[in-house]
């Protein structure tokens, strides 16, 4: 048998309020003229009763595993071997003890077998009421007690289930979430600094014969900025890390310049204010914007144009794709998710509707539903 499993004192309490049903056997305990040495006995039986349910109720789970059924089987044997005993004191009335085991079995058992069983138990009661109530009267009374209960423990049982249901669905989807932020986060962090890793080791390998101390340098600096991603990795995982757009600024500048792409970028101190409320967001989407210029574009110049509730990254490369990969399609979902909107576009809408080479990228994050594209001041 398996160890005793916690207490619970809130689901003791809440099964502590069914036991006002036990004024139905109190009251035939009481009426019936037995002797005071008999009503005592027959009190103290039901108090034996009502310790067990509540007791019960305290040590068993809602949705209980395999491992507790033994508890669960011993549970349901005592309280109906106390009933019996009670049937001795007050007779037909003992039936009106059904909510308690109507209880038992729809808050510990899956639902099916709760319900199941539930229906099997009140029917028999029913029965039983039929075959040794001893008038119409206290049949009319007992059937009350038995069934008007029953079905009312049955209702709630089942609405706490389904709301349970949906918290625990709620709960798992909050948690699908959060690690698709994760992964989200991780791909854009490591996109953007592999890639510059990649860039740096291919100069370093070029330098390496004719200039060492440059490929010196640029080892270096690789080294570094592997530390760099490691770090990021690790507080993007704690959810920790918020990006700084000033340091981002700087960062596409260098990883632009190492590529030999002219950089027309803000002034990395001014960029700290210029964002406002919206620069962890910004930081994200010129991090994802820069990688692609670097990796795919070909361009030779890129420009970033950013003003309190907008961003705007364009080069001079070949356009975009007519699809979107990971890292856009996961920027524009966070972009969405802020409230904003992702426009990514030709640079130059008259170059591409005439086929002509290179038309260019824009991309552009607004945080006010204005599509105007910005100019540069």
């Amino acid at each position: 048998m398996s160890r005793l499993p916690h207490f619970s004192i809130s689901h003791a309490i809440q099964a502590g309020v069914w036991l006002i049903f036990l004024a139905f056997p109190i009251g035939s305990l009481l009426t019936r003229g037995n002797s005071t040495g008999w009503v005592i006995s027959g009190l103290l039986v039901i108090a034996l009763f009502a310790v067990v349910y509540v007791v019960g109720f305290g040590y068993a789970r809602m949705f209980p595993t395999r491992r507790q059924y033994p508890w669960l089987i011993l549970w349901y044997t005592m309280m109906a071997l106390i009933a019996l005993w009670i049937a001795t004191f007050v007779g037909h009335w003992v039936f009106n003890l059904t909510p308690y085991f109507v209880a038992a079995c729809m808050f510990t058992l899956p639902p099916a077998v709760g319900i199941s069983a539930s229906a099997v138990i009140m029917c028999a009661s029913t029965l039983g009421l039929v075959r040794w109530a001893e008038n119409g009267i206290s049949l009319l009374y007992s059937a009350a007690g038995t069934m008007i209960g029953s079905i009312i423990i049955m209702i709630i049982a089942t609405v706490a289930r389904r709301e349970e249901t949906s918290r625990e669905l709620r709960s798992r989807l909050a948690v699908s979430g959060e690690r698709e932020k994760v992964a989200r986060d991780v791909h854009d962090l490591l996109g953007h600094s592999l890639t510059v890793i990649n860039l740096k080791a291919e100069v370093a390998a070029k330098l390496l014969e004719t200039d060492p101390d440059g490929s010196r340098d640029e080892i270096l600096e690789i080294s570094r900025l592997s530390r760099v991603a490691l770090s990021d990795v690790r507080s993007t995982v704690t959810r920790l890390r918020r990006p700084d757009f000033g340091g981002e600024v700087e960062a596409a500048r260098r990883a632009l310049e190492t590529t030999g792409i002219t950089a027309d970028l803000p002034d990395a101190q001014a960029a700290l204010q210029l964002p406002g409320v919206n620069a962890s967001l910004f930081s994200w989407a010129l991090r994802e914007a820069v990688t692609n210029v670097v990796r795919h574009s070909g361009a030779s110049h890129c420009r970033v144009i950013v003003t309190p509730e907008k961003l705007q990254v364009e080069d001079d490369g070949v356009g975009i794709r007519s699809d979107e990969g990971n890292g856009l399609a996961g920027l524009r979902a966070r972009v969405e998710e802020s409230g904003g909107t992702l426009l990514i576009g030709p640079l130059d809408p008259q170059r591409h509707s005439s086929s002509e080479r290179d038309p260019g990228t824009r991309l552009l994050v607004t945080m006010t539903g204005d599509h105007k594209p910005l100019e540069a001041t």
